[in-house]
């Protein structure tokens, strides 16, 4: 049997193992919340380096009559028809900010801007931008027939609005050190939070290297970053360099119990279109779709569903853009690793099912299950943990439950955001930054200084592919 995900650890972290030993020797035993970084380089003559924002505001500004994105769409839920409208107002909104955070990152404050960071990440963030991992290897066979050659991997800045910002002030507190991790009210955003989250690629429209396949041609003219590469899957040459990534997805999340009374939040991903109209590359950044829900009543394990009524994807987003969607073609964008190739046991067959591009997850089904403990350690995706389809998963498959089950529909449901997937543990009310990767970095803290682990580690990174550990198959007993 192959290591379902050994060459995969390896590069779930965009700071590796090793290169955490080399910069930090021995156990890490003080705290690190507020730490910008913990990738040491010689900086001397670049931009000034990222600066986390984390003077988290305590107190909650009145909340207007209505936002300007539910005024947009007459103050109704969003549905399919006013969707787009509903985008472009949250887009419309966050401009200014974000053309200064992309082309003019020497006059960025972000802080002062009303924009913050998550906590505990310093061991994932390069210095220079302070992006952390997104997927940290995907496969250039998903994007047929779009230039690109090589394997890929994503790297990421979220940032919250002052809004959003008071539910972290409220979860950790001043210092960080004890998260109320054990109570349902502090992980609960505000009504209008916006979370925002930027998706960079490894691979641009032209190599950073000596590698001329190491470009993808759609992202001519994007908006790009230099950053510290401790990985570089597309290009090996440039690890522990200083090279170029390009962004390609935007999100805005919002909490927003008017336009989407089920679940509480409205989910929407801009992509780079090379061939949109506009000034800039900002412009350029499409709606790829937007949903409000899981769709739970529609079974797209069918051969003929009926359309989704909680999602929209947009038919003129850029062919790259709609290729790695979700199960059904529900929201998720190249970023989201939502499809890939899988396997799965056929219920009424007992067989193995491989499939080479099955999508697996959505925008909401994977950050529903954000909570704390984890239950068990494949929570991210309907993945099981043992049986056949686990222990038979190649390095490039994710092991599934079988595509409509009810096992699997588990993870397609329309919940609040206070409402947990799995009963006992606490949601943290769609917020997988806090769910998979700050409290995972605070227990690491934790236990290092002795203590016992609140929760199993995860099975998945955040936004990347599986981490488990290899678990031999069962040795088969002898006939009696």
């Amino acid at each position: 049997m192959r290591s379902p995900l050994l060459s995969s650890l390896a590069g779930s972290l965009l700071l590796t193992a090793t290169a955490l030993a080399q910069l930090n020797p021995g156990p890490v035993m003080a705290p690190w919340p507020f730490v910008n970084s913990n990738v040491k380089f010689s900086g001397l003559g670049l931009p000034r380096s990222f600066t986390l924002s984390h003077d988290y505001p305590t107190a909650l500004a009145p909340q207007p009559a209505s936002f300007p994105w539910d005024a947009a769409i007459g103050n109704r839920p969003i549905t399919v028809t006013n969707a787009a409208t509903y985008m472009n107002k949250l887009k419309e909104y966050v401009a200014a900010d974000m053309r200064t955070l992309l082309f003019d990152w020497d006059h960025w404050n972000a802080g002062a801007r009303g924009w913050y960071n998550e906590p505990w990440l310093a061991n994932d963030r390069e210095p220079l931008r302070g992006l952390y991992t997104g997927m940290s290897d995907q496969s250039w066979r998903l994007w047929p027939g779009t230039g690109l050659s090589v394997d890929w991997g994503t790297y990421c800045l979220s940032l919250y609005d002052a809004r959003a910002a008071t539910m972290l002030s409220r979860f950790w507190g001043s210092d960080a050190l004890t998260p109320k991790y054990d109570q349902p009210g502090p992980a609960q955003f505000p009504e209008g939070a916006l979370v925002l989250k930027l998706a960079f690629s490894s691979v641009n429209a032209t190599p950073n290297g000596a590698n001329p396949l190491a470009r993808w041609p759609v992202l001519a003219g994007a908006a790009q970053w230099k950053i510290y590469f401790t990985q570089n899957i597309s290009e090996p040459e440039m690890n522990n360099k200083i090279g170029s990534v390009s962004l390609f997805q935007f999100d805005i999340v919002v909490k927003d119990t008017k336009a989407s009374p089920k679940t509480g939040w409205v989910f929407t991903t801009f992509v780079y279109d090379r061939n949109a109209s506009g000034k800039d590359a900002w412009d350029k950044m499409v709606p790829l779709g937007a949903m409000w829900g899981n769709d739970p009543g529609i079974d797209s394990s069918l051969p003929h569903p009926p359309p989704l009524q909680e999602n929209w994807i947009n038919e003129s987003a850029p062919a790259y853009s709609k290729m790695t969607l979700g199960w059904g073609n529900r929201l998720a964008g190249p970023n989201d690793g939502a499809r890939g190739p899988a396997i799965y046991q056929d219920g009424s067959t007992g067989k193995l099912v491989q499939v080479a591009s099955q999508g697996f997850s959505s925008c909401m089904s994977c950050h529903g299950s954000a909570s704390w403990p984890y239950p068990h350690p494949n929570l991210m995706l309907p993945s099981p943990s043992s049986g056949p389809a686990h222990h038979a998963a190649t390095e490039s498959e994710t092991p599934l439950y079988q595509p409509g089950s009810p096992t699997w529909n588990q993870w397609f449901q329309d919940r609040a955001g206070n409402v947990p997937q799995v009963p006992g543990t606490v949601a943290f009310d769609y917020d997988m930054v806090t769910g998979f990767k700050s409290m995972d970095q605070w227990q690491e803290w934790k236990t290092s200084l002795g203590g016992p682990a609140q929760s199993p580690r995860p099975h998945y990174t955040y936004n990347g592919r599986l981490r488990r550990p290899v678990v031999a198959p069962p040795v088969p007993t002898a006939p009696k």
